[in-house]
């Protein structure tokens, strides 16, 4: 989102509990079949909590947003200034620089629009991720017969050079390894189910 959250290093962010916490909240919602019914969950004492984590998120999610808008408008002011002295480079613009710019229907998002889709991210992101990666290694590790066929094709595709640079056609080129991460998502799904809302 470029913003450091430094959470590897304190670990009692308030971002940070909220996340795991609210996290906790709702798989334990998902198995419990009274809890599932909005109007129980609302006067549970887990549904009181997933609000008040809820706000907590969205304040610091919104204080994100408004310190990255004014940076981007600083930036912006200063380049003006500097008269346009970084023709031919390409800043590398993380993703919220990318929504706060971005407009829908000629109008620009709300905070609230990015608001959703940063949480969006931010949840289903990480978690997701690291699962994926660690059953990946761990079928990896089962079959030293494939192993060795990953290591084969990165052989082929990137040569011996330890100095080369990694591109997205290298990426491309890797076709086998490319089956292995499928198959593997597909033994040990990240997201083994979808839940879908229809209006009355």
């Amino acid at each position: 989102m470029g913003t450091s959250m430094e959470s590897q290093l304190n670990r009692n962010s308030e971002y940070v509990e909220g996340v795991k916490e609210i996290t906790d909240i709702l798989h334990k919602r998902m198995y419990n079949a009274l809890l599932r019914i909005e109007f129980f969950y609302r006067l549970s004492k887990s549904g009181k909590r997933e609000r008040e984590i809820v706000k907590t998120l969205h304040k610091w999610t919104d204080r994100i947003i408004e310190k990255r808008r004014q940076d981007l408008l600083e930036g912006l002011a200063s380049r003006k200034v500097q008269g346009n002295a970084e023709v031919g480079q390409k800043d590398k613009m993380a993703l919220l620089d990318i929504l706060l710019q971005a407009t829908v229907d000629g109008k620009p998002l709300t905070n609230e629009d990015i608001r959703e889709e940063v949480n969006t991210f931010m949840f289903a992101g990480h978690d997701t991720t690291t699962s994926g990666i660690s059953f990946l290694l761990y079928n990896i590790a089962l079959y030293p017969e494939v192993q060795e066929k990953i290591v084969e094709e990165i052989k082929y595709v990137l040569g011996m050079d330890p100095e080369r640079f990694f591109t997205f056609g290298d990426l491309k080129n890797m076709t086998y390894l490319e089956c292995v991460i499928k198959e593997s998502l597909r033994l040990f799904t990240p997201v083994p189910m979808v839940a879908r809302y229809f209006p009355e």
